[in-house]
């Protein structure tokens, strides 16, 4: 099998080059098929356009690695990677606008019976990040699903919009994934995959991307179960209404001039791609940033208006206990050491106008002070930097991600929520990971400390760091983690399928009953309705 070759009809070859195993009994060789491209490199005159269908190719595709990456600064990633436990790093080098290509890791079964299909949407604000870190051959190996992992544009090259009376409407970062997932209908079969079986997932941008695709017509069809990790498609600051200003700003630090947009996407695509990312970080610091948009193709309204009409499809998501302590430490150097009461005034507030520029932040600012300072010693240094995570969990996640499993579970549509409250060693004790990862212990489970374990990183001992590792009570939590979304990949039910150590409670919405991800696993119920109806509720009317 190791050399296993198959054909594709609409394209030509592939040729698995690569064969890896997780470090578990129960698995089984995964076949990695490598860097295949789903559709046409966009670069030239198809810069800042839909994906077009990847060409036929001759000869034999066969490759061992793929490092391409989505044009971005890799700089962002600098603070990040100290806390993530794979090996690989990139550089600014890799970066390629040619980057439209999948991965495809398919268990090596004694069956003839067709696998369920996973395809993962990889998070970074829409902004950065790559495919290669996704490693699927614990997922795939120890639970007999196939996994797809697709690159994606992103940033500028992913989002930017010149107008609906233009060619360029934005949006190209989500027609890629479903471009991707449009390759997955067509050609997964030919893997043993069952394209009538299939469920994306992602997290942060990439559950948002997830719940996306299920209020776009445009999607409906190409996926047939869906998880979100910390992210939904009504999260704060992830969609803007038009790109009309930061267009005006980008087109000046370029010295474009001309109005008609024909002419200016034609200078666009001709200029390098460098220069186009060099742009874009001075408009990062003007703080204009390339999202989601209106364009009456992919979304004919705002994401909050589309809920309605989202997909009735068995749904899975939920959020980590300490989602706003990541971005925190990014936007606010002094995070770790302590904030001032001033310099903590001034960012909440900041924070509260995102989530809703009507709020009264004078008068809502004591009562969250006073809801999470509960706990919290007067004279603890932390005091405001704890509060200030809580408040921007509060708005950038936790609110918008209940709404939504609250307005799926009332549509009818199975779902199922989690609560991740696991504190990942690797990050806090020294036997586990290097003093350079460590985070404040007062930090839990922090936005991304899922992914590790939902791809099984614990059993793929050759792609952690060195000095990251796992204890035997992590190995199983990622264990339970796999089987619950591997079962709910294959039936839509967390439980149905390979045996689970505890039922997972379908969410309803009289108890909120929900998955707490810890050792052990807990069933928790209630989570978020406080918080929720403070901002829903008494915020409003201050």
């Amino acid at each position: 099998m190791m050399h296993k070759v198959i054909y594709l009809p609409n394209y030509g070859k592939v040729k698995c080059c690569l064969v890896t195993r997780a470090n578990d009994a129960k698995a089984i060789p995964v076949l990695n098929y490598l860097g295949i491209p789903f559709a046409q490199p966009p670069v030239g005159n198809l810069r800042f356009l839909p994906p077009q269908r990847a060409l036929p190719w001759s000869g034999v595709l066969a490759k061992r690695s793929q490092r391409r990456i989505p044009m971005q600064n890799v700089s962002t990633w600098e603070m990040a990677l100290q806390y993530l436990p794979y090996k690989h790093a990139f550089t600014q080098r890799a970066c390629d606008e040619d980057c439209l290509y999948l991965n495809v890791f398919v268990p090596e079964v004694q069956h003839n019976t067709k696998l369920p299909v996973m395809i993962w949407f990889y998070g970074g604000a829409l902004q950065v990040g790559p495919n290669f870190f996704m490693d699927g051959t614990a997922l795939a190996g120890m639970n007999q699903v196939i996994v797809v992992v697709p690159n994606y544009r992103i940033n500028i090259f992913g989002f930017m919009a010149l107008g609906l009376d233009s060619r360029c409407k934005g949006n190209m970062g989500l027609l890629d994934q479903r471009q991707a997932m449009v390759w997955v209908n067509e050609n997964i079969e030919h893997f043993d995959g069952d394209k009538h079986n299939v469920t994306i997932f992602g997290e942060s941008a990439g559950g948002i991307s997830v719940n996306m695709h299920m209020i776009s017509p445009l999607s409906k069809g190409l996926f047939h179960k869906a998880i979100s990790h910390s992210g939904v498609a009504t999260c704060t600051k992830m969609f803007v209404k038009d790109q009309e200003r930061a267009m005006k700003e980008f087109l000046k630090i370029l010295g474009i001039q001309d109005t008609n947009k024909d002419v200016v996407l034609e200078k666009l695509q001709s200029i390098s791609a460098e220069k186009i990312l060099q742009a874009n970080e001075t408009l990062l610091q003007a703080r204009y940033t390339w999202l989601p948009t209106l364009d009456n193709h992919f979304f004919s309204d705002l994401p909050e208006n589309l809920l309605s009409n989202s997909c009735k499809i068995p749904y899975m998501l939920g959020c980590n206990s300490d989602e706003g302590s990541w971005t925190m430490q990014l936007l606010t150097p002094g995070y770790k050491i302590g904030l001032s009461r001033d310099q903590f005034i001034f960012i909440a507030s900041a924070i509260l106008r995102w989530y809703d520029k009507n709020l009264n932040t004078k008068k809502a600012l004591p009562i969250l002070v006073e809801k999470y300072s509960r706990g919290i010693e007067n004279g603890d240094k932390l005091f405001y930097s704890k509060i200030l995570g809580n408040i921007l969990a509060d708005c950038i996640f936790l609110n918008h991600i209940v709404k939504v499993a609250r307005k799926h579970a009332d549509s009818g549509a199975p779902t199922y929520f989690y609560h991740m409250t696991h504190t990942s060693l690797f990050n806090h004790d020294i036997h586990f990971g290097p003093l350079s990862a460590h985070k404040p212990d007062y930090i839990r489970a922090d936005h991304s400390d899922d992914i590790a374990f939902t791809f099984g990183a614990p059993f793929l001992p050759n792609g952690i760091k060195s000095g990251f590792k796992f204890s035997d009570e992590e190995k199983k939590l990622s264990d339970q983690m796999m089987t619950y979304f591997s079962n709910f990949a294959k039936n839509g039910n967390p439980n149905d399928g390979a045996p689970v150590d505890r039922i997972w409670p379908r969410y309803d919405l009289y108890q909120w009953r929900h998955m707490v991800l810890d050792t052990p696993l807990d069933e928790g119920s209630n989570f978020g309705v406080e918080t929720l109806k403070l901002y829903t509720q008494q915020f409003p009317n201050l």
